[in-house]
């Protein structure tokens, strides 16, 4: 987290002039659900700053993994994933990335009709 929110942030502010590419941050919780409730990621929001949006993952009741978690095979944080217009996963990826070849992946992928 101590990249990728930065980041995100750093995508959001870049791409939020074009109309057709979204940031979203998705809040997965697969352990200790009691304790990761919306409030908290409320503050916790607010108190780094966060200004893209943020989503919570649906837990499904007598499910272990959340919904976007199990659609998508995403294995914990932090998770880089781009999804393209169609809703087709194009770029999965779990810790740390290469910055230059994802911006350029996205880059491509607003080129697609």
């Amino acid at each position: 987290m101590k990249e990728s929110l930065p980041r995100a942030g750093r995508w959001h502010a870049e791409f939020a002039k074009e109309n057709n590419v979204a940031v979203v941050g998705i809040h997965t919780v697969f352990e200790i659900h009691g304790a990761q409730t919306p409030e908290k990621l409320k503050a916790f929001l607010k108190e780094k700053g966060i200004s893209f949006p943020v989503g919570i993952d649906r837990q499904e009741e007598g499910k272990r993994l959340p919904t976007t978690m199990t659609r998508y095979r995403t294995g914990g944080t932090p998770c880089t994933a781009i999804v393209d217009k169609k809703g087709i996963l194009r770029f999965k990826h779990f810790g740390r990335i290469d910055e230059t070849a994802v911006k350029s992946l996205i880059r491509q992928l607003t080129e697609e009709k």
